[in-house]
């Protein structure tokens, strides 16, 4: 993608200027490129990488593609999605963010 050129994900759901430029900063420009290279890699890309990526950024990250708002996906989702970057779903840091 070229650096001058729009990057359509500040206009998806949940993604601010902070996770936009995270992204930006793993190799990820656009929405296509997030689909492709998956909500839970880039995730935990975003976290080896230093930044302080939270799993509300998961959640938001999973919400931003499918167009609802972090805070509306169901437990199970978000259950998943923990499992999915190898984290513990019961842990107290699931019960804050899944708030």
């Amino acid at each position: 993608m070229s650096t001058d050129a729009p990057s359509d994900l500040h206009g998806l759901k949940n993604l601010g200027r902070t996770t936009v430029l995270w992204l930006n900063a793993i190799g990820i420009h656009s929405r296509a490129e997030l689909e492709r290279y998956g909500v839970v890699n880039a995730y935990l890309t975003m976290r080896r990488r230093g930044f302080r990526a939270t799993r509300v950024a998961l959640f938001s990250l999973y919400g931003a593609l499918n167009d609802i708002s972090w805070r509306d996906l169901q437990d199970d989702i978000k259950r998943q999605l923990i499992i999915d970057t190898g984290g513990e779903p019961d842990s107290e840091h699931y019960r804050q963010a899944a708030g």
